[in-house]
């Protein structure tokens, strides 16, 4: 078939197309490609889809070479791109990024951390540091030891700085000047203190309870059973965000098969039908069990709302109905020759022949 997958576009890939009289219409999207040749640098083709309800213009074009255009026709009568708008607010057209209002927050959050661990690091690591008794013996230091060098600043001037060439990690006299090793004071506590106050922070923003992130532990088994029904809500939120693009796939889907594979026609608009988030497994096949022996429910459906891990629903019916004619051809054939007395056997196969 034509049809073969759903493929999710990345968005800086696509553009709207809006008619020239009126902006805010989105008439169609453009979908732009853009391939590097393999051996030869600096060699680019781009190609280039634009999608409208009625056509589809495929435009491909070499460096320094024509653009070759073809037309396609649109045989569905309808935009075959589905715009997903992710945390869409009133008057908004591509939405927002989940971690938007996030981004200073994540900064500050890995800054916090990386000073955090060069800081361990220079613990581990104390400084070399010289106390003089006078200015005069510190300016002695740095003419004895310091060296004069050029460095070039990013304007491309240069200035002149002094640094000490002698490695302190040697044995050192200096007169008038006490040596010592200085490190920072231990800053652990405040600093896990503070990350975890981000922590809180991002989840707050973004609604998900602490379990959700591996953060709870057996102990606290009460605290995650409270904030479970607050995630099923914020996951049925979610759900419900969802249903108008994956209406909207389910229906392009639908008209491609349509005009691809035979005995295939153009359904009604699809229903969703989610699987609850938690539910009783026990109760949950009472239930089925009950509605299948009484006829309100048929063999694909219960399997379907069954709390198992099938994946293909079809062939585990067929292979059961295959297995459940066979057992009932041997129970027949069981049955029949139980109803033949011993010394009858020999007359029933003459008769037969």
């Amino acid at each position: 078939t034509l049809f073969r997958s759903v493929t999710l576009l990345p968005p800086d890939t696509v553009d709207p197309i809006v008619a020239e009289d009126d902006y805010s219409n989105i008439i169609g999207w453009r979908v732009t490609q853009v391939l590097a040749h393999p051996d030869l640098l600096g060699r680019r083709m781009i190609i280039t889809d634009e999608y409208y309800v009625d056509r589809r213009v495929h435009t491909s074009a070499i460096d320094g070479q024509a653009a070759v255009v073809t037309i396609y026709p649109n045989l569905l009568g309808r935009l075959t791109i589905v715009h997903i708008a992710n945390n869409l607010d009133e008057g908004d057209t591509f939405g927002h990024p989940e971690a938007e209002a996030l981004v200073e927050l994540l900064q500050r959050y890995n800054t916090t951390l990386e000073a955090a661990v060069d800081g361990n690091e220079r613990q581990g690591r104390p400084t070399p540091v010289l106390s003089f008794e006078n200015v005069a013996d510190l300016e002695k230091f740095w003419t004895d030891y310091g060296t004069r060098e050029s460095r070039e600043l990013p304007d491309g001037t240069t200035e002149q700085v002094t640094t000490i060439g002698v490695d302190l990690t040697q044995i050192l006299t200096v007169a008038g000047a006490q040596f010592e090793y200085k490190s920072p004071g231990s800053f652990t506590q405040d600093t896990a203190k503070l990350l975890e106050l981000m922590f809180y922070l991002l989840l707050e923003h973004a609604e998900i309870p602490e379990f959700v992130m591996g953060n709870a532990i057996a102990s606290s088994m009460a605290s995650a059973n409270t904030q479970m029904p607050v995630f099923e809500r914020f996951v049925e939120g979610r759900r419900g965000d969802a249903s108008g693009w994956l209406v909207e796939v389910a229906q392009i889907v639908n008209a491609y098969q349509s005009l691809t594979t035979p005995g295939v026609a153009v359904a009604a608009v699809p229903t969703l039908q989610w699987q609850k988030l938690t539910q009783d497994n026990a109760m949950t096949l009472q239930a089925i069990s009950w509605a299948y022996s009484e006829g309100l429910l048929d063999e694909r459906t219960a399997l379907l709302l069954a709390p198992l891990d099938v994946e293909d629903i079809d062939m585990v019916l067929q292979k059961a109905r295959e297995e459940r004619a066979s057992r009932m051809e041997q129970e027949q054939q069981m049955l029949m020759d139980s109803r033949i007395p011993e010394g009858d056997e020999e007359d029933v196969t003459t008769q037969n022949t």
